[in-house]
């Protein structure tokens, strides 16, 4: 069962930045701060300063740009942090790396504000009926409900009240990304930058 999972987003390149709640009893006891030793999935060893900056928040720096470079970590994959459960004697912790599929990314436009996100590519990773998505919103963390309609379509599009709230947010121009998700709550994660 993994302590810490998360999105990487662009800030999480140079230092991971842990905000969410976690189980922080699993985490090193020091209280500003230290070191903790992971194993990666290819059984390289890593040291990661750890160091607690606000309350709820904690931050992974040190050799985590060398771990990010070695297994080529890109905004959108997903990392996981477990304790050692008797799988090692050499780390205290386990990292493991879940890249995910980028499915689509385009400019926001006027038209996909009011009318909704045509998917022009990558629709072949979407269902092929209309139906509902869970997407998780890669900056609040929050599972949302588009509607995603296919049938009498020539491009598929997702709208909805739901989509129109979450965009009324960004302006055109914005880079849209859409992704494979594995989490139990969402299929799919939605980031725009």
């Amino acid at each position: 069962m993994a302590i810490l999972e998360k999105t990487i987003d662009g800030d999480d390149i140079n230092q991971l930045t842990i905000t969410k709640k976690f189980d922080a009893e699993a985490f090193p006891s020091a209280a500003g701060g230290g070191a903790m030793t992971v194993k990666d999935e290819q059984g390289s060893l890593w040291t990661f300063k750890y160091k607690v900056k606000l309350r709820n928040k904690r931050v992974l720096s040190g050799h985590w740009v060398h771990f990010v470079r070695n297994n080529r970590v890109r905004v959108g994959d997903r990392v996981a942090i477990s304790n050692n459960d008797g799988w090692s004697s050499e780390a205290e912790y386990k990292i493991e790396l879940a890249a995910m599929a980028r499915i689509f990314e385009k400019y926001l436009t006027t038209q996909d504000k009011d009318e909704g996100l045509k998917i022009r590519s990558g629709a072949d990773l979407l269902p092929r009926v209309n139906e509902n998505l869970r997407v998780m919103d890669g900056k609040s963390k929050k599972v949302l409900v588009f509607e995603y309609q296919v049938s009498g379509r020539e491009t598929p599009v997702i709208r909805g009240k739901q989509w129109k709230k979450f965009i009324s947010r960004y302006n055109t121009g914005d880079t849209v990304t859409l992704y494979t998700y594995q989490g139990c709550d969402a299929e799919y994660e939605i980031s725009v930058r």
